[in-house]
């Protein structure tokens, strides 16, 4: 078999051509490593650059015109597509650059320059992109710690009379009983129910202790607090809340947790407003008011934030709306 027999028939994506003439390239890259005072460089190698081909390709006969339009639209084309090379066979490769010339001087002929170089989907690297479910978690535990400490910085009971420790236990029940409501709606049994429910004794267990000055201090009351906040415990029961009550955030799911219900207008209202400072002890009560209520407002929505990017949604109406209400909680 002679040379010429072993050659393929060109082509580019299923449009066939002559060829007179074809260069392939396909160098490896090299870094340059120079040293201060030293002649010369090593050298590091790095990848190849990908397999470049340029060929001239001929459309000829009666029908020329039509078969160099069918060669412009493929080349044209966005896609990556095959090419038979005549000595390297089947390659997929993308089209850099061509060039169609015309002449007088040849009749029946269509010519072009063509440049391709190799495509290889397996060369692609990942698309960097934001892992906002762990940039939201990172910030809800910092959030946590900061608002602890804040809560930690202004309330106290330390010798308080009696009437201002009550108040102050008066309304850590009050949030229990708020859990207990955004509990009702949810099968018994269920065990991240349990668990909050737990939480809900443990801080009312708390409460009547600062009525005895019990020993735990205000970073224990402060965590038993935000253990609390529902959105941050009821998480494990998303998945099984949607199953069974067949939601689909419409109204909120977060609503149903409890969100609209423990802050907003409700937690700085009626019980929970601040009393006038007629006195210290009155200026106390406020204080400790104000520091429950910002702790309590402040974890609920953070954990609803945490929450909303871990919800599946049915759609883009849903994400947006989640979306508008989280952030509405956060601005309070």
């Amino acid at each position: 078999m002679s040379w010429r027999d072993q050659l393929r028939p060109a082509a580019f994506k299923g449009v066939p051509f002559e060829y007179d003439e074809a260069t392939d390239t396909e160098p490896r890259r090299w870094v340059a490593h120079e040293s201060a005072g030293a002649d010369g460089a090593a050298h590091e190698a790095l990848p190849l650059h990908p397999l470049k081909v340029r060929l001239t390709a001929y459309l000829i006969g009666p029908d020329h015109l039509d078969q160099a339009r069918r060669l412009r639209e493929a080349l044209k084309a966005p896609e990556a597509g095959t090419l038979v090379h005549p000595w390297l066979g089947s390659v997929r490769v993308v089209c850099l650059d061509w060039s169609q010339r015309h002449t007088t001087r040849e009749g029946g002929v269509s010519a072009f320059q063509l440049e391709f170089a190799a495509d290889d989907a397996a060369a692609a690297r990942p698309v960097a992109a934001i892992d906002h479910a762990a940039t939201v978690e990172a910030a809800r535990e910092s959030t946590l710690t900061a608002l602890s400490e804040a809560f930690q910085g202004s309330f106290t009971v330390a010798d308080q009379p009696g009437w201002v420790v009550e108040d102050s236990a008066d309304l850590l029940g009050d949030l229990t009983d708020r859990v207990d409501a955004a509990l009702a709606p949810l099968t018994d049994g269920l065990a991240a129910a349990q668990a909050l429910a737990d939480a809900a004794l443990d801080l009312r267990r708390r409460a009547l202790g600062l009525l005895s000055l019990p020993g735990d201090t205000l970073g224990d009351l402060a965590d038993a607090l935000l253990g609390l906040a529902p959105l941050g415990r009821l998480r494990a029961l998303v998945g099984t809340v949607r199953q069974l009550l067949s939601l689909s955030l419409d109204p909120d799911l977060l609503g149903l947790l409890g969100l609209d219900g423990l802050f907003g207008g409700e937690i700085t209202a009626g019980r929970w407003a601040s009393p006038a400072a007629t006195t210290p002890s009155r200026a106390v009560q406020g204080t400790n008011r104000r520091a429950l209520a910002d702790l309590w407002s402040a974890a609920v929505a953070v954990e609803a934030a945490a929450l909303a990017t871990r919800v599946g949604y049915d759609s883009s109406a849903e994400v947006l709306a989640t979306r508008d209400q989280v952030l509405g909680a956060l601005d309070q």
